[in-house]
């Protein structure tokens, strides 16, 4: 017998699982990390312009320019986020449901830990304004997010789809990227 069979899958089927379950939790994860950076930016933008109360005292320039450096590496957070997932969805539909979400386990801890790293690596002088640190804590709450919400959600989902036949597998990213900015919420922790 020389064939193989056709229920195991061939280095072309991994390499499209890989690069569907990458892109699509590209797409979620730096999604949900952007739209925390822009948010951010924008409550930075609001105490400066004093509709709202607390926050860092901070003088003119220092509030401009770290609104427009945090809300910048947000939008471009962002803009990775959406180009990323050009493909995904057309690559994962060619998989099993439980395959799918153990591609998307993989690759949602991988770009969790990617967060993480941006968030805890990037060297930055004690001198710039204090925005610019939140938005570091940010990324690690993102990060962190991450790792709980694509370890969870992925198999959560599948194993609603094998047991409920109004479940549409389409709905697990935008289910994956509610709980991943609920999470960011709940574990952002402003730098002391």
């Amino acid at each position: 017998m020389t064939g193989r069979d056709a229920s195991v899958p061939g280095l072309a089927d991994w390499y499209r699982l890989a690069a569907g379950s990458f892109r699509s939790m590209l797409r979620v994860g730096f999604t949900a990390a952007g739209v925390a950076l822009l948010g951010l930016a924008l409550a930075s933008l609001l105490f400066e312009l004093e509709w709202v109360s607390g926050g860092p005292n901070l003088t003119v320039m220092e509030a401009l320019g770290s609104i427009a450096a945090v809300g910048a590496v947000g939008g471009a957070i962002l803009g990775l986020g959406a180009e990323a997932s050009y493909g995904a969805a057309q690559l994962e539909d060619e998989q099993d449901v439980w395959r799918r979400a153990g591609g998307r386990v993989v690759a949602g801890l991988t770009v969790s830990i990617i967060l993480l790293v941006l968030g805890m690596l990037v060297p930055l002088p004690d001198s710039l304004p204090v925005t610019i640190d939140y938005g570091r804590a940010t990324l690690r709450a993102a990060g962190i997010a991450g790792l709980a919400s694509s370890a969870a959600v992925p198999p959560l989902a599948a194993w609603l789809s094998g047991r409920m036949p109004w479940w549409k597998p389409g709905w697990d990213p935008y289910i994956l990227f509610g709980v991943w900015i609920i999470l960011i919420l709940a574990l952002f922790s402003p730098p002391g």
